[in-house]
């Protein structure tokens, strides 16, 4: 991983991931997120609470496919654009995922 992608780019190598996993065979491609306030390092212990000013808030998402690793950050007020383009994404490429067979229920 070496920097964070734009969002734009983060799908793009998704898609990626996504279509060596279903060439591979059976490896997973894990995504997460998590609210990211735009700090690398930890606070000073002497910094004061009442000095807060309102900072932007940011969420990370992250993925991960056997050994790659990539990364974005998004805009708090842009999230949920992003988030429905990963879902239709996401949705277009699990499409080899099998049904469960439901077990029938026995009747007493």
């Amino acid at each position: 991983m070496t920097g964070r992608l734009t969002p734009n780019a983060f799908l793009a190598q998704l898609g990626q991931m996504f279509d060596d996993s279903k060439l591979g065979g059976g490896s997973t491609v894990s995504i997460t997120l998590k609210h990211y306030d735009g700090r690398d390092r930890p606070k000073p212990k002497d910094e004061t609470k009442k000095d807060k000013a309102k900072k932007e808030s940011w969420c990370l998402f992250r993925a991960r496919f056997k050994d790659q690793k990539i990364s974005c950050q998004v805009r708090q007020n842009e999230s949920t654009n992003f988030q429905k383009t990963l879902k239709d994404m996401m949705l277009s490429k699990m499409d080899s995922l099998k049904k469960q067979q439901k077990k029938a229920k026995e009747t007493p």
